[in-house]
C-alpha cells in the first residue's frame, strides 16, 4: 500500500461533525452538491447512510465553528450491471456488485484551482482501499454529472460502464498502485 497521504498545506480534513462545521455559504457552482452539503450530508450521515468527510482550512486564530472548503461523502453501493466489463465480471453477483460509491465531492469557488479536488480524490481512494482491507469492496464507482467531470476521473483512470457512459468505475486494485504514485 502507499505512503500516507498528507493533507494539502493550509488545510485538514475531517469527518463531518454539524456543531463545528459550518456548511452554509459553501458554494461549489453546482446548486445540487450546495444543497446536499447545507441540507442533507449530516442526516444521511446520522442515519449510517454515509459519511461525508469536510475540507477545512487551517487557520491561526482558535475558531468554534470551521468553514467547509470541500468535501467528499462516500456510501456502500449495489450496482446492477448488465453487461459487467471482464475484469469487474468475477466480483459480480449474477447481475450486481458490491461496491463503494464516490456520492458526492466539491470544492467551493474560492478554493478552486488549488488541485483540492485532486486530492479530495486520493483521500476518498485511500478510505475505499481501507473498507477494502476489512471488507469486500472489488471497485470504486462514481457517477460524472457531464463529461467535463468525467475527464476529470479518467484521467485518474477510471473506465465508463458500457450501459452507462456517466457512470464510472475503478477496480480496487488499481486504486493501491494510484495511491503509490
Amino acid at each position: 500500500m502507499a505512503t500516507a497521504l498528507r493533507d494539502p498545506d493550509g488545510y485538514s480534513i475531517e469527518r463531518l461533525d454539524s456543531s463545528i462545521h459550518r456548511r452554509e455559504g459553501f458554494s461549489c457552482g453546482a446548486a445540487p452538491l450546495d444543497e446536499y452539503l447545507e441540507t442533507q450530508a449530516s442526516q444521511s450521515q446520522n442515519k449510517n447512510n454515509s459519511t461525508t468527510h469536510v475540507l477545512l482550512e487551517n487557520n491561526l486564530e482558535d475558531q468554534k465553528i470551521r468553514q467547509i472548503v470541500g468535501y467528499v461523502t462516500l456510501t456502500p453501493v449495489t450496482i446492477p450491471l448488465t453487461d459487467p466489463p471482464r475484469v469487474l465480471k468475477k466480483n459480480a453477483r449474477e447481475t450486481a456488485i458490491h461496491a463503494q460509491l464516490i456520492a458526492r465531492m466539491a470544492v467551493d469557488r474560492k478554493h478552486q484551482g488549488k488541485r483540492l479536488g485532486e486530492f479530495l480524490l486520493m483521500y476518498a481512494l485511500k478510505c475505499c482501499w481501507e473498507i477494502s482491507q476489512m471488507s469486500a469492496c472489488p471497485a470504486v464507482f462514481v457517477d460524472a454529472k457531464d463529461e467535463n467531470v468525467k475527464n476529470f476521473y479518467t484521467r485518474f483512470g477510471f473506465h465508463e460502464l458500457s450501459e452507462r457512459p456517466l457512470r464510472l468505475y475503478l477496480p480496487i486494485k488499481l486504486v493501491s498502485e494510484i495511491l503509490s504514485d
